[in-house]
């Protein structure tokens, strides 16, 4: 890789998962060097006490990759500003350190960002949902009170179909 940015940065986050870092990083750099050759990955280990980001550091070394740690516990949120902050691509996606998302993931969401061959325009945001997931009506009615206020403040219609999509309103 040369030193201009990479296209895709991928966040893995994880706190006490010194288990499952090396599996998992082994099998998304395995995916990414095969699906995704333009990326870096950031590692951010989130105060673990269990020796996850040095498992993390001897996966990576040798790769396109940061490794970065909080001295405590700080939550998911400060883990990702923390690991975007740090990102210098165009695109970035995250995910847990636990397993329980496939890299193959990253290619959905990547492929939902391409423009359609019905020529609908790309997108600049893509949000993942998931499958077969029950909220509730508390949970469902929050939801659309946030897509309704991104529409009035951005002008930009969030759709779902499986992933979803922010899109300028087309109106």
């Amino acid at each position: 890789m040369n030193g201009s940015p990479a296209d895709l940065a991928v966040i893995v986050f994880a706190y006490n998962e010194a288990e499952n870092v090396a599996p998992v990083l082994r099998e998304l750099c395995g995916w990414l060097d095969q699906h995704e050759p333009d990326h870096e990955l950031i590692f951010i280990d989130d105060g673990s006490r269990d020796g996850t980001a040095e498992v993390a550091r001897s996966v990576l070394s040798g790769r396109r990759a940061q490794v970065l740690r909080h001295a405590h516990n700080r939550g998911i949120g400060a883990a990702l500003k923390t690991a975007v902050a740090a990102s210098h691509a165009r695109w970035v996606t995250f995910m847990p350190a636990d397993g329980q998302i496939e890299p193959a993931a990253i290619g959905t969401l990547r492929a939902a960002a391409q423009p359609t061959a019905a020529g609908e325009p790309a997108v600049d945001v893509v949000f993942s949902v998931y499958d077969d997931r029950n909220d509730g009506l508390d949970r469902k009615l929050l939801s659309l009170g946030v897509r309704a206020l991104i529409a009035i403040v951005h002008q930009v219609v969030v759709r779902s179909d499986g992933v979803e999509q922010l899109r300028p309103d087309a109106s």
